[in-house]
């Protein structure tokens, strides 16, 4: 997968709080990086440029970029963007970490596109639990699952065109602007 732009730490922190203030919930170190792939999957189809940037990678338990798992694992753990996120322990089988926002970005930060394709990635989180949340990232009938698929197959990062081409068959519609941009950037 070509990078598009690199990650953008203060726009992914910016995405997370925006997404956790509109459906009000906490998130594990699973949601953080699913927002972000999910949230770059839908703007980078739509118009060929990500929200946050990064490469998405083939993990074992769907796309990940690297970067965000980093990031989210030092907002769990306390050590960064404090002001914005409210970590808590959560008890269960498994005692992991979860934060909610303590920020609400200006909605001026994005663009009308990023704006849509958030919402979007908040219906697919509102609509699902997590074990089916989990099956959508590596469904090969969803456009992400399709890629995220592909790339496991062959060993390689998730590509940007697979991800396009699958978004249009599921939409059923040609994304000319995303094309466009993709074409030119190399991607």
């Amino acid at each position: 997968m070509k990078q598009l732009s690199p990650f953008n730490e203060y726009r992914y922190d910016l995405v997370v709080a925006y997404v956790l203030k509109r459906i009000n919930a906490l998130f594990d170190i699973y949601d953080f990086v699913k927002i972000h792939a999910l949230v770059d999957a839908i703007h980078v189809a739509e118009t060929g440029r990500p929200v946050i940037g990064g490469v998405l990678e083939s993990w074992e338990h769907g796309p990940v970029a690297k970067p965000a798992y980093d990031r989210a694992k030092r907002i769990l753990e306390g050590r960064e963007s404090a002001d914005k996120f409210d970590v808590v322990t959560l008890n269960g089988p498994r005692p992991m970490a979860g934060a909610k926002s303590t920020y609400a970005p200006d909605t001026d930060e994005f663009c009308a596109s990023e704006l849509s394709a958030m919402d979007r990635a908040i219906d697919v989180f509102n609509s699902m639990g997590h074990d089916e949340l989990y099956a959508y990232f590596h469904n090969p009938k969803t456009f992400i699952g399709y890629a995220w698929n592909e790339a496991r197959r062959t060993r390689r990062n998730l590509s940007w065109r697979e991800i396009l081409e699958a978004y249009e068959r599921d939409k059923g519609d040609t994304q000319n602007l995303a094309r466009l941009t993709l074409n030119a950037a190399g991607a």
